[in-house]
């Protein structure tokens, strides 16, 4: 029997790692796998979010070039990221992932229609928009896949060194 570990973002199927030659008698080791392999991807996705920079500034309205890398500025992304053991379809699964609201914004960009409060508030905080604005397009700052991707070897080796484990 295989077993199929899927990875989400958003609510949506992202990806996944197939675990071959898999007993019923080994899902607590599968469970202990699932919470190492949580706490690892959690670990990285923290280290990946840089200091300092961040937020909307007035410099990127004006610049000719700009740098799509996501920059953490009060750590609360950061500080929103974790990974919580559950049960799908009877088997252990695990979400890992923020809870603030702005973090899919980031990682697929968008359009954010601007709003009177949003413009009072942007003039608030010296970036002046014209009357004709409508709309600020945030560009894609692809910041959770590139790290599943780049671990994806190192989750399925901490998951099936779990498995392999003796049981009890």
């Amino acid at each position: 029997m295989s077993v199929e570990l899927s990875i989400n973002f958003a609510g949506s199927k992202t990806g996944s790692v197939k675990i071959e030659k898999f007993r019923d008698e080994l899902i607590p080791n599968l469970r202990r796998g699932m919470r190492n392999a949580g706490l690892l991807v959690e670990r990285e996705l923290k280290k990946s979010l840089q200091k300092g920079g961040g937020g909307l500034r007035r410099e990127f309205f004006f610049r000719k070039s700009y740098d799509y890398r996501l920059h953490s500025q009060s750590g609360a992304l950061r500080a929103s990221i974790n990974s919580q053991m559950g049960n799908e379809g009877g088997l252990p699964s695990v979400a890992i992932g923020p809870n603030v609201p702005y973090a899919a914004i980031h990682e697929f960009g968008g359009t954010i229609p601007v709003t009177e409060k949003m413009r009072r508030f942007l003039h608030w905080r010296g970036v002046h928009l014209k009357k004709s604005t409508t709309q600020i397009v945030i560009p894609k700052r692809p910041w959770f896949f590139p790290v599943v991707k780049k671990e994806t070897p190192r989750i399925a080796e901490t998951i099936q060194e779990a498995i392999n484990k003796p049981l009890g």
